[in-house]
């Protein structure tokens, strides 16, 4: 059986404004908040029409950003530690407060506006 779910994807732009705080001697932790503009969004959802023969006609309904928040915004946390002078490893995570869909929405316990939060590892090296 065909599943009635659709394909979402967002192209944001991030504009962070963070403080650093350095404490130890290798250890930075960064906080602050980000606004996420978008850029490009699109939306395909698929309906399914079953035939009296048993076929099935798919029909896929394709939409751009309309029904997105244009402006997403959101708090931002990251610890880093160097590992040598021109390498460090960080750890982040972002998390948005604004929905991703632009709707009035109520929610109830089953259903909650979607969302998004990120968690990230990742490796900053400097060129000198």
């Amino acid at each position: 059986m065909p599943s009635d779910q659709g394909e979402t994807q967002v192209t944001y732009l991030t504009l962070p404004a963070t403080a650093d705080y350095s404490f130890a001697k290798k250890w930075t932790a960064s906080a602050g908040l980000n606004a996420h503009v978008i850029m490009a969004a699109n939306v395909k959802r698929y309906t399914y029409t079953y035939t009296t023969t048993g076929g099935m006609i798919l029909n896929a309904e394709d939409k751009t950003a309309d029904g997105f928040t244009n402006v997403l915004l959101g708090a931002v946390s990251q610890i880093r530690y160097q590992v040598i002078k021109p390498l460090s490893i960080d750890l982040g995570y972002s998390y948005i407060f604004t929905p991703i869909y632009d709707q009035t929405f109520t929610s109830t316990a089953s259903e909650k506006p979607a969302r998004y939060m990120v968690l990230s590892l990742s490796a900053r090296y400097w060129l000198k």
